[in-house]
C-alpha cells in the first residue's frame, strides 16, 4: 500500500472508521484530477462537506480558480451524484478577489441550476 496501486483517498477510507472520520470533497481539484463524479458516487456515504469550486481545468498544468457557473466544470453529474448524500455545501475560491462578486455570482449559479 505505497500509493502506486491505490490512490491515498483509497488508502485514508480503508483505513478510517466511518463512524469517526468522513470527508470534504473539493470538486475542483478532484475535477483537476478527473475524478469527481465518481468519487462521489463510490463514496458520498463518507463525503459529508462538498467543496463547491469552479474554474479553467487547464489540461496537463494546474488548474485556474474562477468564480462557480464561470469555469470548465461539469456541475449536472457532481450534483447529481451529490444529491442525498452530500449534507454540506461549501463554495470557495481559491486567491478570490476582496469583493462580493464572487459570493453572488456563485450563489446565482448554484440556486438557478437545474439538475
Amino acid at each position: 500500500m505505497d500509493g502506486e496501486t491505490k490512490t491515498a483517498w483509497e488508502i485514508i477510507v480503508e483505513n478510517t472508521d466511518p463512524r469517526y472520520v468522513t470527508f470534504q470533497l473539493d470538486t475542483f481539484w478532484a475535477a483537476d484530477a478527473g475524478v469527481v463524479a465518481g468519487l462521489i458516487e463510490e463514496h458520498g456515504d463518507r463525503i459529508e462537506l462538498l467543496h463547491i469550486k469552479d474554474g479553467d481545468l487547464n489540461g496537463d498544468a494546474r488548474g485556474i480558480p474562477g468564480d462557480v457557473g464561470e469555469g470548465d466544470m461539469e456541475w449536472g453529474p457532481i450534483l447529481e451524484a451529490a444529491q442525498g448524500k452530500v449534507n454540506y455545501y461549501v463554495v470557495e475560491r481559491d486567491g478570490a478577489p476582496a469583493d462580493i462578486e464572487f459570493a453572488r455570482d456563485s450563489f446565482e449559479f448554484l440556486t438557478c441550476y437545474n439538475f
